[in-house]
């Protein structure tokens, strides 16, 4: 397991470049097609590139911009609950010292949670 992280929370190209390099290369021993949104910090050709020699070919394709409800339906649909969800259990651990054995804070937490 690698984990990384920014204060920002927003993918940058220091962020391609280190999962490249730690977790794709490594893992990778033929040529392969990676196929990747169009967000800004991993739409560097150089990256790519950079990283695999001529042993490996990495042939990168990126799927079109505003085309996420087409091509990845979860994105739009289970994603979206899924981190409405979590914001909210983030939203409340932050504003409150949660204690999960104070019946007071759990009831709070599930009025918090419901949609």
């Amino acid at each position: 397991m690698t984990v990384t992280c920014s204060k920002s929370w927003k993918l940058t190209s220091e962020h391609v470049e280190f999962f490249l390099q730690k977790v794709l290369k490594p893992a990778v021993n033929e040529d392969f097609l990676y196929v990747l949104d169009c967000w800004t910090g991993q739409i560097d050709q150089q990256l790519y590139q950079d990283t695999f020699d001529e042993d490996i070919s990495c042939v990168t394709l990126f799927v079109p911009e505003k085309t996420t409800s087409i091509c990845q339906p979860l994105d739009t649909i289970f994603h979206l609950q899924l981190k409405y969800f979590t914001k909210q259990i983030t939203t409340y651990a932050a504003l409150q010292t949660l204690h999960p054995t104070d019946e007071v804070n759990l009831e709070r937490l599930f009025l918090v949670l419901r949609f």
